[in-house]
């Protein structure tokens, strides 16, 4: 959730009033920006975190605080940096929870909205960002989700107008689609 794809699409899922929870790997900038906008972050994955145990430990609730604590995500979303072998991926798969890689999260969170993409070898960062810069100068208020830092944009904003960039080498805009089905050993 700390990658700059995943955590753009948590800040839109908060923006949009939605609960969030996730893990990465190593605690960071983005991950304390996830937090004090209500976010519930682990450090380290594990099947807690899919049971929400162990994130609602994390943030310093008592152990039986509440319903949350033992409640299965309605899905999770992926990066293609984590792997079919990873123990949350297992886990959302052994309870039967809907996996989606960020692409098609992405295709599903900005369905009935137009959307821009780019694609490329280099400047997709640049580009996006000054074509969300154009778009909004236009038309007003744009949802961009840019795979990288852009200070104009400090939070995502309810579309008008969608652009999203094709990021980690994942095939987005062919996950533009409703597309929740998940294969064990796709990763």
């Amino acid at each position: 959730i700390g990658g700059a794809g995943l955590s753009n699409l948590a800040s839109l899922a908060l923006s949009r009033g939605w609960l969030v929870t996730g893990s990465d790997v190593k605690d960071g900038p983005r991950l304390d920006r996830l937090r004090e906008a209500g976010a519930l972050v682990a450090i380290g994955h594990a099947e807690r975190n899919v049971l929400g145990s162990g994130l609602v430990q994390q943030q310093g609730r008592p152990s039986g605080s509440g319903a949350a604590e033992c409640t299965l995500p309605d899905a999770i979303v992926i990066s293609s940096a984590v792997s079919a072998d990873n123990v949350e991926v297992r886990s959302a798969l052994k309870y039967n929870v809907p996996l989606y890689k960020r692409g098609a999260w992405l295709g599903r969170v900005t369905k009935g909205h137009d959307a821009v993409a780019m694609a490329g070898t280099h400047g997709k960062t640049t580009t996006s960002a000054m074509m969300a810069l154009v778009l909004e100068r236009c038309y007003g208020s744009v949802t961009a989700i840019v795979g990288g830092e852009v200070g104009q944009f400090s939070r995502p904003r309810e579309p008008r107008q969608d652009r999203d960039k094709e990021e980690e080498g994942e095939a987005v805009f062919d996950d533009k689609r409703d597309n929740s089905g998940w294969e064990e050993g796709e990763a």
